[in-house]
């Protein structure tokens, strides 16, 4: 849908807060699915792993493959998961709560009442109003 939005020359509306807190999310869970979709080829080595991910069906390919792997060789690979679906849930509460303000409500007016009043002069039937 962005891509149709930006084809036709349309502009995302919403804060910066909230364009980098769907950046991270959507960063987040495509590192998990990258790393659940090659868990069976992490065990071999980089090059086993990337050329792997480079001829098999995975979530992010090689781009994500290659984080992937930079990110469970640093920690475990159960802490990756851990660490991304903190970030998740980390960005999802600031993006809900960051944008809760005090706002004061604007004070509403009384509605005016309609009035009818009786007239002197017939109702029109629909053939005599013209369009």
């Amino acid at each position: 849908m962005l891509g149709i939005a930006l084809v036709r020359d349309l502009s995302l509306k919403i804060s910066l807060k909230y364009k980098v807190c769907i950046g991270i999310i959507a960063f987040c869970v495509m590192m998990i699915l990258q790393l659940a979709t090659s868990f069976g080829f992490l065990g071999e080595g980089f090059s086993y792993y990337i050329s792997s991910v480079y001829t098999k069906l995975t979530a992010g390919g090689v781009f994500f493959g290659v984080l992937a792997y930079g990110l469970q060789a640093a920690v475990t690979q159960v802490f990756a998961y851990i660490l991304l679906s903190t970030g998740v849930i980390i960005c999802d509460v600031f993006h809900r709560l960051g944008g809760k303000k005090e706002r004061k409500e604007p004070v509403e007016e009384e509605p005016k009442r309609l009035s009818f009043e009786k007239s002197d002069t017939p109702a029109r039937t629909w053939s005599e109003i013209s369009y």
